[in-house]
């Protein structure tokens, strides 16, 4: 795709600028080529997750990776100070000349965004900036005439098409799953929707069908209390300690798709959950928490 090209180049040449990716669902499918693209160009291998101050970001040779809907007014300067020290100090473990910030899901204030268009200033001959953004509209045009701005579009037909057709060959895809995937615009959303209908065609029994109907026998004991509660925590403990998480995501979805009582408009409501609970497991230090927020959400949107 001609963005995914625009990004190659991008990242290959000797003075890197600053970056801004916008677009809806899809842009978080491109953050994840972007990081892949300089993992591959730089050799990155090792990664950790950092935490100063409460704050979590994930730090590599090259680059720093911060998801902006973790900061909030109670740890800005503390989040400020990270940066600052950040583009002050000189690393020298560090393999590369340059350092390179990535700011996920950033929509912050006018007053942080003119905090980051000094620093973006000052830093620029050291250090790159990449913002990764839903809503364009919403930073500010000193920042964006500083980057280099990359709108990701909607996935079409087509490329929905091939995701789908990597998992499930034609044979066994149906006209209701063909409308299913057109009304979907997230690369991760179709990827589970299509391994979920796979994975429940199989219509075997296991560990994983079997807490998934546990879940569901839960849900359907009444409202939501402090018992429901402390059973969906101690499903939530058993999940993690005794299932591959990324298997029981597929297993559990399947199940709650195949169900005739979910309406179709909530399955889709569904997805997203999965889509946007898969991508905050990956990024949290606290994977217990983020089950237990699953299993909660799905619960109220069935409950509603």
């Amino acid at each position: 795709m001609f963005h995914e090209k625009i990004i190659d180049n991008i990242l290959k040449s000797k003075d890197i600028p600053n970056i801004i990716l916008y677009g809806h669902h899809t842009v978080n499918d491109k953050k994840e080529y972007l990081i892949s693209k300089l993992d591959d160009l730089y050799n990155i291998v090792n990664k950790k997750l950092l935490i100063k101050n409460d704050i979590g970001y994930i730090i590599t040779s090259l680059y720093y990776e911060f998801n902006m809907k973790n900061i909030n007014n109670k740890n800005l300067d503390s989040f400020l100070e990270i940066i600052k020290n950040i583009v002050n100090n000189k690393n020298y473990y560090n393999e590369y000349s340059n350092k390179i910030i990535i700011f996920d899901n950033f929509k912050i204030c006018t007053k942080i965004q003119n905090i980051f268009r000094v620093i973006f200033e000052k830093y620029r001959i050291t250090t790159v900036f990449i913002i990764i953004t839903n809503d364009y509209n919403s930073i500010i045009e000193p920042l964006k005439s500083r980057c280099v701005s990359i709108r990701i579009p909607c996935i079409n037909n087509k490329e929905k098409r091939k995701i789908l057709h990597k998992i499930i060959s034609y044979k066994e895809i149906d006209t209701n799953l063909y409308d299913k995937i057109y009304e979907i615009n997230n690369k991760k959303e179709i990827e589970i929707l299509s391994k979920c209908k796979e994975i429940y065609d199989n219509n075997y029994e296991t560990p994983y069908h079997k807490i998934s109907y546990d879940i569901l026998t839960i849900y359907n004991n009444g409202k939501f209390n402090k018992e429901i509660l402390n059973k969906l925590k101690e499903i939530s403990y058993n999940i993690l300690k005794y299932l591959k998480i990324n298997y029981f995501y597929c297993v559990f979805l399947s199940v709650l798709l195949s169900k005739n009582t979910i309406r179709d408009k909530i399955k889709y409501k569904i997805i997203y959950i999965f889509s946007n609970n898969q991508y905050q497991y990956t990024k949290s230090y606290r994977s217990i928490l983020v089950i237990e927020s699953l299993l909660i959400n799905i619960f109220n949107l069935l409950a509603a």
